[in-house]
């Protein structure tokens, strides 16, 4: 599936979603958090350059906050996030089944509704190494973008 078709669908779900650079996870527009949209005319103007018949070829951002977050679990750069995730569910319970995104580099991005009243921050590590939330304010990439030549994809629910 095309990567505009792809935004089409994930704002079907609920996801406000932007363009990313392709091949980069960086905004292609300024104030994507405000610019997000799940409106399918407004993405069609994010994605297609003026006078243009195709889309142009971007990433897809998925905007967190606004009763969303992703907790970003990272297995990178020494990171074992899997380890330090499952330990907080073998203290805590296992967190119920989410909508779930493997990344290119083998971590996971695991999303979560919320009231929108509720208001949850971005942190880096705060819940131990190699966990991220993404929360106001903050965005993810999403599955069908590619990055270093992969892509990443939406695991099976």
């Amino acid at each position: 599936m095309a990567l505009y078709e792809q935004s089409l669908l994930l704002a079907s779900w609920g996801l406000p979603v932007f363009p990313l650079k392709f091949g980069a996870k960086t905004p292609a527009i300024q104030n994507f958090s405000s610019r997000a949209s799940r409106s399918p005319a407004a993405i069609r103007n994010m994605w297609f350059p003026p006078m243009e018949d195709s889309p142009a070829p971007f990433n897809i951002g998925i905007a967190t906050g606004n009763g969303l977050f992703v907790v970003d679990i990272d297995d990178k750069n020494g990171k074992e996030g899997s380890a330090t995730w499952a330990a907080l569910e073998a203290l805590h319970g296992a967190a119920p089944p989410t909508f779930t995104v493997k990344t290119p580099s083998g971590g996971r991005h695991l999303y979560f509704r919320v009231d929108p009243s509720v208001w949850i921050p971005n942190s880096a590590g705060k819940l131990g190494i190699g966990i991220d939330i993404r929360g106001d304010g903050g965005y993810v990439v999403g599955p069908g973008s590619v990055l270093n030549g992969r892509q990443y994809v939406r695991e099976p629910s």
